[in-house]
């Protein structure tokens, strides 16, 4: 039962992505944006052989290469309970609905899957890199790697947030030195900071 819904929904996702082209149309949209081609050149710079360096969505060749077969394997071993995260809303029988989840059979609940570990020295690949394109405004983006705060208790990790957005502030902000310089040497017209801490 649970294995025929489950390729009947495959199914109509197989055909979607066969269909009308509408994720290699996403693609090549993405692949043309300057700020996506400048934040993959910033993680290209940063690290090397690791999967911050791909495009999410993949390449347009991987995409018209997809099989039915390679679709429900991957649904397969990655849909699986212990990858999920379950939402409910509304009025409903909390004990109920848990003996419901508990009680359910999962077609896949028995795969287990490896996570490949990846080097996240602090080391960077290249120190800069140019992107020419045809764009109305130049555009610079900054990036440094800190060792992984995934080991820090919750309280030392918010204060490291903290502390990197207020150096972030006084650094990048209409205030600073910096900023000011490239403003009034006319390096740069428009200014803008945006500050993300990526997980390995």
């Amino acid at each position: 039962m649970e294995s025929t819904r489950q390729d009947r929904v495959l199914e109509i996702f197989f055909r979607a992505l066969r269909g009308e082209d509408i994720i290699v149309s996403e693609l090549l949209m993405y692949k043309d944006d300057p700020d996506d081609k400048l934040f993959k050149g910033l993680m290209s710079a940063l690290y090397k052989d690791h999967p911050l360096t791909l495009d999410v969505g993949g390449e347009v060749r991987e995409v018209r290469e997809t099989t039915y077969d390679l679709l429900k394997l991957v649904h397969t071993t990655f849909y699986t309970p212990s990858n999920m995260v379950l939402v409910i809303c509304g009025d409903v029988d909390i004990d109920k609905t848990m003996n419901t989840i508990r009680n359910k059979e999962f077609i896949n609940s028995n795969i287990e899957v490896k996570k490949k570990e990846y080097d996240v020295s602090l080391d960077i690949i290249k120190e800069s890199v140019i992107i020419n394109e045809d764009v109305n405004n130049e555009k610079l983006l900054l990036g440094y790697k800190l060792k992984p705060l995934d080991d820090l208790d919750s309280e030392t990790r918010l204060r490291t947030f903290i502390a990197l957005d207020l150096l972030s502030s006084i650094l990048f902000s209409s205030s600073s030195d910096l900023y000011n310089e490239l403003i009034n040497n006319k390096y740069i017209f428009i200014f803008s900071k945006n500050y993300n801490m990526i997980r390995r």
